[in-house]
């Protein structure tokens, strides 16, 4: 009994002994993990502040890029006043960048839902032409700043009109032309190429946007990370250069989304290519080329890029007129001297601006003395012409044209120069045929200048504008038994009664007198899918955001006035 008792009171002790043990083990294991879970949220705190710090300084430079435009602008603008031209060229570069800064701002304001992968997509019929190049007007500036060579070509497109979100649209494209511009050294080469191919999926087609530069390029294994949120190259080149490392992995997100595809081809210190391939829905767009209108009638196309030549003069034929190119100046000056002597003269000359050994301001020159005034010369450049523009006129050169070159801009300055007077008419005819309403339409707005600039606009449409300055003054005006609006445009956020409370008693007062609905345009700087549901939802019948266009305000004229 004795020796049973020690065996089970020894197996006790041991078992006791290895429970602690093995407890002190467990606890000292937890104790590691405590530590570590610590460390790690200590080392994500960090980064999330660093990330924060670098998100604020991109979007301090990002946001004074186009600040700096307008700002800029406006001073060139006030000191030209009796410049028509260039106060026009300026006012147009100023509603650019307004238009880039807002698109930020509302990047700014979803970022969350960026970074979760949660942004919408806002489809709506999209000019390609008119995109691409106000794109391009908006990144000219910073390639000036570093004296880089910017070459500009699309290819094959046949649909300039698609459906897509625009302002997502313009934020893959300057994502990426962004980062070229970034990590190209100055006087470097930046390509950029848009082309429109075939797609597998009726009324789409597939449209590739290649972005080419000969900067600093990237390692292989940072290829693999890039399209990762915060990941950036440790070179100490880089590491000088401002940016949050989301943009990338931004642009991969929406592009997911569109359902299109982007890749890169990168050798580190000699340059990088990125390819982005969306299929966009095309739309049936209505063309105004006039049948014949250039039949007979021969062009010369002048470029150092053999694609651009190919490109242009496929879009000259396409317009009926019948082409030739050389990659020269000086070829360009002999195949026009030869072709004056046969009696078998071009009837235009298109030149690009930027070419080796001879530009094109020296070409025309050239061409000017050796055959006369008689020759329409449209220089074709991818810079902004400004500051060559007396040069070019005195050596007579005729018009510019923009590029990347699109058949519908083409097409318009073609019968600008060649058929000034049908033009000019046409013009004439657009602004007699331009769309004016009638009636009154109550405009409730708190802000003074907000209501200025609105009651301009609703007035060039030829409307009457009676101006209330709060929601209760709006209904009072409404619930008079003589006001008759065609149309109510209600601010969302006003003192004393804001105008979802107004549109909510207007809607009562109309329902208990039995009147008809009135028309209430909701106007809010709040640009989000659910501020219109709401609006919507609470008695509104359309909404538009701020700041108001012209194009926004005639889509909501044309749909309620007569």
């Amino acid at each position: 009994y004795k020796h049973i008792m020690f065996v089970m009171v020894t197996a006790l002790s041991i078992s006791v002994i290895l429970a602690l043990l093995f407890y002190r083990m467990v606890l000292h294991k937890r104790e590691d993990e405590a530590v570590a879970l610590h460390k790690r949220i200590a080392e994500t705190a960090q980064a999330m502040n660093i990330a924060k710090s670098q998100f604020l300084s991109n979007m301090s430079h990002d946001i004074r890029t186009p600040m700096n435009a307008i700002i800029g602008m406006t001073a060139i603008a006030s000191t030209r006043l009796d410049d028509r031209r260039r106060v026009k060229d300026c006012l147009e570069k100023i509603a650019v960048s307004s238009r880039h800064l807002l698109s930020l701002i509302n990047d700014i304001l979803d970022m969350g839902k960026i970074e979760n992968g949660k942004v919408s997509l806002t489809l709506e019929s999209i000019n390609l032409s008119d995109l691409v190049h106000d794109f391009v007007a908006i990144v000219q500036p910073q390639v000036r700043a570093k004296r880089l060579d910017f070459d500009l070509a699309i290819l094959g497109i046949k649909n300039e009109c698609v459906v897509a979100d625009p302002m997502r649209l313009h934020q893959i494209l300057q994502n990426i032309i962004g980062n070229a511009i970034k990590f190209t050294g100055e006087g470097g080469k930046i390509k950029f190429r848009m082309e429109q191919k075939p797609y597998d999926r009726s009324g789409y087609a597939l449209y590739e946007f290649t972005f080419t530069d000969n900067g600093i390029g990237m390692t292989d294994e940072f290829q693999k990370i890039l399209f990762d949120p915060f990941e950036r190259a440790t070179t100490s080149t880089v590491s000088k250069t401002e940016g949050t490392g989301l943009g990338m992995a931004i642009t991969k997100s929406i592009v997911d989304m569109m359902g299109g595809t982007i890749s890169v081809q990168s050798v580190l210190n000699q340059g990088t290519t990125f390819t982005i391939s969306l299929p966009l829905q095309v739309e049936n767009q209505q063309d105004d080329i006039v049948p014949d209108m250039f039949k007979d009638l021969r062009a010369l196309v002048v470029d150092d890029d053999q694609d651009i030549c190919e490109n242009t003069v496929e879009i000259l034929e396409e317009i009926g007129m019948r082409s030739e190119w050389v990659l020269s100046g000086a070829e360009a000056v002999q195949r026009v001297v030869t072709s004056h002597k046969q009696y078998r003269d071009y009837h235009v000359i298109i030149l690009d601006w930027q070419m080796p050994v001879m530009d094109g301001v020296e070409t025309a020159k050239k061409i000017r003395q050796q055959v006369g005034e008689g020759i329409p010369i449209i220089i074709l450049s991818a810079y902004d012409w400004s500051e060559i523009e007396s040069k070019a006129l005195e050596a007579g050169v005729t018009a510019f044209i923009a590029k990347p070159l699109f058949k519908s801009r083409l097409y318009d300055v073609m019968c600008g120069t060649l058929f000034t007077d049908q033009q000019s008419a046409k013009q004439e005819a657009d602004s007699e045929a331009a769309p004016k309403f009638t009636g009154q339409v109550l405009l409730v707005e708190d802000n003074m200048l907000n209501a200025e600039i609105a009651q301009v606009l609703l007035t060039d449409f030829g409307l009457e504008v009676a101006c209330v300055e709060n929601g209760q003054l709006a209904v009072d005006a409404v619930c008079r038994d003589d006001a008759v609006y065609s149309v109510i445009f209600m601010d969302v956020q006003m003192p004393v009664l804001n105008g979802y409370d107004a549109t909510k008693a207007i809607r009562v007062w109309e329902k208990s007198m039995n009147r008809p609905s009135s028309v209430i345009v909701g106007m809010s700087a709040n640009a989000f899918v659910e501020d219109r549901e709401r609006a919507l939802a609470l008695g509104m019948d359309d909404y538009i955001t701020k700041p108001i266009n012209n194009s926004e305000l005639r889509r909501v004229l044309s749909k309620y006035c007569v």
